[in-house]
């Protein structure tokens, strides 16, 4: 028998996701969990991992639903990353501009100790602008991997469903259904 998760075990999902999307970290929401629940001792033993593995799983069921529905939950998150990278290159150009012109003034006025501050700032935020753009690229990989899953998942289900539907057929019909799910699964 499958372990269940202590989050759904004590029907905490809703709580978590909505710490989740209120920006609590995984740190933080198992504290909260231990704080309410002091007298039951499987949620002291919560873990950071048990989390991360429950929101995995949350978000491939996710993702799992939407593919049942015809919905492509991949050209979504596509969307969403899409309007995030220009938000963050349209913030970035923005800082530019001002150091661009921050700096052309201080250099201006010729003062070596302000342009060597400027120049310094400058150089602070362009590495900030860097940094996010690397966290923003790893957070869209992250958000792609449950998606594949559960589409792996999925194309899985509908092979066994060929597979066993396949059983009430004839023998030649049944090598034939088999035959494709097979050299389906080997392209893949």
């Amino acid at each position: 028998m499958a372990n269940v998760s202590k989050i759904k075990k004590f029907n905490l999902e809703d709580k978590v996701l909505k710490l989740r999307d209120a920006g609590f970290n995984l740190d933080e929401i198992v504290k909260d969990i231990k704080t309410e629940n002091p007298n039951e001792p499987e949620l002291q033993n919560l873990s950071m991992m048990a989390l991360s593995r429950f929101l995995d799983s949350h978000k491939r069921e996710v993702a799992l639903e939407k593919i049942q529905n015809n919905e492509d939950p991949i050209e979504e998150l596509r969307s969403e990353f899409r309007d995030k990278m220009y938000e963050l290159h349209s913030d970035t150009q923005d800082i530019y501009k001002i150091m661009k012109k921050a700096l052309k003034k201080v250099v201006e006025e010729e003062d070596s100790v302000t342009v060597i501050k400027a120049a310094k700032d400058t150089i602070t935020s362009i590495e900030q602008a860097r940094k996010n753009w690397t966290s923003l690229i790893q957070f869209g990989i992250n958000e792609f991997k449950p998606i594949e899953k559960a589409k792996e998942i999925n194309i899985i289900e509908i092979h066994n469903m060929l597979i066993n539907v396949s059983r009430d057929l004839c023998p030649d019909c049944r090598r034939k259904v088999v035959g494709y799910v097979v050299s389906k699964e080997e392209e893949e």
